[in-house]
């Protein structure tokens, strides 16, 4: 999951920076991981296999190829509207999973985890 966080947040970073075939590499990358690591990876002991196959599926179904689409355009618009989406559904995972303070932030470029000072 640590370099899952690292590529979104490159992505995020790149994307950010109007550097889209950085962006769109690092999408590859997030995809790859979705596709081959996740459904082989070792899932934690208290947690429904059924609700991580649940999220996988919706981030590779619908955040993918909404990220793909608007950097394919380089539409920096839909490119943060796509990265929230996916961000919400990170953040839902997490929070199904009894990991809600592993947040991703919905702003392009912050730092994943969210990093940012409580109050």
């Amino acid at each position: 999951m640590a370099e899952l966080a690292r590529r979104f947040e490159l992505f995020g970073r790149a994307a950010q920076a109007r550097r889209y075939e950085l962006a769109y590499f690092e999408l590859d990358e997030i995809g790859e991981i979705f596709h081959d690591d996740l459904p082989r990876a070792i899932r934690p002991h208290d947690v429904d296999a059924e609700i991580l196959r649940t999220h996988r599926v919706s981030f590779a179904s619908s955040a993918i190829p909404a990220l793909r689409n608007a950097t394919r355009a380089h539409d920096a618009d839909a490119i943060a509207r796509a990265y929230a989406h996916a961000a919400t559904i990170c953040n839902g995972c997490h929070l199904a999973t009894q990991h809600a303070f592993i947040e991703v932030s919905p702003t392009l470029g912050a730092s994943v985890p969210r990093m940012d000072p409580l109050p």
